[in-house]
């Protein structure tokens, strides 16, 4: 899962922040609000701190996983047990980030469709999608940090178009608070988890990290970031629309933005959807490029073009056969977010313990 480190490819702390940030923000946070409120109420929200909790704390297992096995990973051994075991574990994390990257390019092509060309191919638009992709994955993963970080400051302004259409909102819609108690707590935290995860980027970025002192700060920042913008999102949704209202909204982020007019142009939210289409493009080419980084470390060759080709046409050739539906994408996500417990959450606490017991 580690590469190795090249001098040329430094990554600053803020690159490291927004590389796991745009990670964990893609197309979740149009169903967020909605998923949430199917499980608990208006209640929703209130989960996301406790998701940030455990997100946090995987990511600083993540962290102390990678600078504990950096030189294992990057390493032969002589031991045939343990280059087995490597060997299997990249294998399962190459399958992880290549899905979890198909899903997410699924999901933006689906939204792009379905709201700005309904009648382009599928095919056509993952092949739009994967050109841009290319010219990302192919550099070093400093042109990464720095597109990621580019992305974030050009978009953060949208957040604050939600602002306008709150003056309709009532803030009545948020209570009584608590009023599902515990049970309704426990019913979204298994929706409300799968968006924060991203932060495994940790194992694949840390390398290349320039304050390799300062990764646990980075990881705390960047799931702060992503708190403040769920719970943000969520709660101008849940003041928005009443609780009864909310749930029968597919996409409730898109159908406020909608309410959002100006004079001089006719469909406002569309030119936003577009803009959101790079914040999207920030949460698959992270997934991606960990997943070439994997491969080129299972093949033990620098990452080349042919990785980046074959991996390429697996996915536009997987499009073209399945024409992939809204609901398929859905069960596909739900997969994932069950594998991502195991692989983002559980793994690097497990291997956390065991590095505490061999000591």
């Amino acid at each position: 899962m580690i590469s190795k480190i090249n001098n040329a490819n430094i990554l600053s702390l803020n690159q490291f922040i927004f590389i796991i940030h745009g990670a964990q923000v893609g197309t979740g946070i149009l169903f967020l609000p909605r998923t949430l409120a199917e499980k608990t109420g208006t209640d929703g929200w209130l989960v996301l701190p406790f998701c940030f909790v455990f997100s946090t704390i995987a990511s600083i297992a993540w962290v102390q996983v990678a600078k504990r096995y950096q030189i294992h990973f990057t390493k032969g051994s002589n031991n045939k047990m343990i280059e087995y075991t490597k060997k299997v574990l990249i294998i399962v994390y190459i399958c992880y980030f290549s899905f979890y990257a198909w899903v997410i390019l699924l999901n933006g092509m689906l939204y792009i469709k379905g709201n700005l060309l309904p009648k382009t191919p599928d095919y056509l638009l993952i092949l739009l999608f994967l050109i841009p992709t290319y010219l990302v994955v192919a550099e070093n993963v400093y042109v990464l940090g720095r597109y990621c970080e580019i992305v974030f400051y050009l978009t953060i302004w949208i957040v604050l178009l939600f602002l306008i259409p709150l003056k309709e909102g009532n803030l009545l819609n948020m209570l009584p608070v608590f009023k599902n108690g515990i049970s309704g707590f426990l019913n979204a935290f298994p929706q409300a988890i799968f968006p924060f995860t991203g932060f495994e980027m940790v194992a694949c970025m840390y390398p290349y990290l320039k304050r390799k002192q300062a990764a646990i700060k980075g990881v705390i920042i960047a799931n702060s970031i992503t708190l403040i913008f769920y719970t943000f999102m969520t709660i101008s949704c849940y003041i928005f629309f009443s609780p009864d209202e909310i749930t029968s909204y597919n996409q409730p982020v898109l159908s406020i933005l909608k309410i959002i007019e100006v004079s001089f142009l006719e469909r406002f939210d569309l030119l936003i959807i577009t803009l959101y289409l790079f914040v999207v493009f920030t949460a698959w080419t992270p997934y991606i490029y960990a997943s070439l980084l994997c491969i080129s470390n299972l093949t033990k060759q620098e990452k080349k073009n042919i990785h980046i080709y074959i991996f390429f046409m697996c996915i536009i050739l997987s499009v073209f056969l399945i024409h992939p539906s809204w609901s398929q994408v859905q069960s596909w996500k739900s997969l994932i977010s069950h594998v991502g417990l195991g692989t983002a959450y559980i793994f690097p606490i497990f291997m956390l313990l065991v590095i505490k017991l061999r000591r």
